[in-house]
């Protein structure tokens, strides 16, 4: 990447059928991995109050490092190797760009936080029944966590919303050596040639927070998480790469094939 010989490509109009059963394969595989990684990025950005935007590119850095390891490591001790070996890039770009962004946005912050308050005052203004006073308090206890899951939906549909414009594939192209603007226009441009599917990709990944948080389904934000970081991470060397299967799988085709070859052979 460094030298600028890595271009994107166009897929086929269908892969993004690919990209969902290549991300469900990653996330099967290892599973508790994605799980407590995913929920301890959920953590992070639920808490992170003014550095939520480093926490939540460090969750979408993170999310594909580890869907970058299950694909090349086979043994957990290998895992946790690869995966420290990576978490560095993964914090560093979540420091740039997060303090980047949270420049930039600080007057949107602004006037969100004015509103806010403004509805606290004007809430203090009014006289809660005691059911409704009561209902709060015996809610007291689920409802912070409940905010916690919420708010890591609300980053995976803003991922979903900026994925058409090749956002989602700034942090790997960074990784690969490529500079910050370079990352943006071959992202930009990666994207164009594949908006169909990524759109596609957008609309689901957005459903799925929506129905999780509709039917209160909060500890599946995580998971849900994970594998749209894992699809991430498919898209990306489908697109970039030319390889539209995990290594696993090509595995397995590679030994069907030696198979048919010695049967044949015989």
């Amino acid at each position: 990447m460094a030298s600028g010989l890595i271009q994107p490509r166009q897929t086929s109009s269908g892969a993004w059928r690919n990209w969902i059963k290549q991300g469900l394969e990653l996330v099967s595989r290892k599973w508790p991995a994605w799980i407590t990684v995913m929920t301890a990025c959920c953590l992070a950005s639920g808490y992170a109050n003014v550095a939520e935007p480093i926490a939540e590119y460090l969750t979408l850095a993170v999310g594909f490092n580890l869907a970058v390891t299950v694909d090349h490591e086979a043994d957990w001790t290998g895992m946790a190797s690869r995966f420290a070996s990576l978490l560095r890039d993964a914090v560093i770009f979540a420091v740039q760009v997060g303090i980047f962004v949270f420049l930039v946005t600080i007057p949107l912050n602004m006037a969100i936080t004015n509103s806010k308050a403004a509805l606290g005052a004007a809430e203090n203004n009014r006289t809660f029944t005691a059911e409704l006073a009561k209902a709060q308090s015996q809610s007291s206890v689920s409802n912070p966590l409940a905010r916690v899951y919420e708010k890591s939906g609300n980053h995976l549909i803003e991922w979903a919303m900026v994925l058409p414009v090749g956002l989602g594939f700034l942090y790997p192209l960074r990784s690969l050596g490529a500079g910050f603007i370079r990352a943006l226009v071959y992202g930009q441009h990666g994207a164009a040639l594949n908006r169909n599917s990524l759109l596609v990709i957008a609309g689901f990944s957005f459903a799925s927070v929506s129905a999780a948080m509709a039917l209160d389904l909060y500890p599946l934000i995580p998971l849900i998480q994970g594998f749209w970081m894992a699809v991430n991470y498919v898209m990306f060397r489908d697109i970039f790469l030319g390889i539209s299967e995990n290594r696993r799988v090509q595995a397995r085709t590679a030994a069907r094939f030696t198979r048919i070859g010695m049967i044949s052979v015989k």
